[in-house]
């Protein structure tokens, strides 16, 4: 089994919990519905502070619709977080398997990979932080989010 066959069957169940997770959060924003860590007290910042206020003045319907633009930015943020964690660590796996290749710590078999390059790293050896990027925030929104329960904000 090549390299590059084996990572595609390692990368499987990071993707499928990847796209369970996008479609989690996705159902959770267009349901106007909050995201809350498991079993994180409440924020007591502005964000709550402001519901409260417009819960006391205004009665459900305004604390509706904080709580529904705060699921639109929770659901907007998640993609941005992922995406700039994958930037950084990819960068770093480039580098720093540059490095470890070029120092002779370890090689490839060149029968057993693309051929495809970024440097001295084959494309394949990227699998494993791809998988990390896919993996651990799709575990952390399936095992941990929950939702808000209805009546309540922050």
């Amino acid at each position: 089994m090549t390299y590059a066959l084996l990572n595609l069957v390692f990368l499987l169940p990071p993707g499928v919990l990847a796209v369970v997770a996008a479609l989690r959060v996705h159902r959770m924003a267009s349901a106007g519905r909050t995201v809350k860590a498991g079993t994180a007290p409440a924020r007591s910042g502005f964000p709550a502070a402001a519901a409260r206020a417009a819960a006391a003045s205004d009665g459900a319907s305004r604390a509706g619709a904080a709580r529904d633009s705060r699921a639109a930015r929770n659901a907007r943020a998640a993609p941005a977080a992922v995406g700039a964690a994958a930037v950084v660590l990819l960068v770093l796996t480039a580098i720093f398997d540059n490095v470890m290749i070029a120092a002779g710590l370890f090689s490839f078999n060149p029968d057993t990979i693309l051929g495809l390059f970024l440097g001295l790293v084959p494309l394949e050896d990227f699998a494993y932080p791809a998988a990390a990027v896919l993996m651990l925030p799709a575990l952390w929104i399936l095992l941990v989010w929950r939702k808000e329960p209805r009546g309540t904000s922050d």
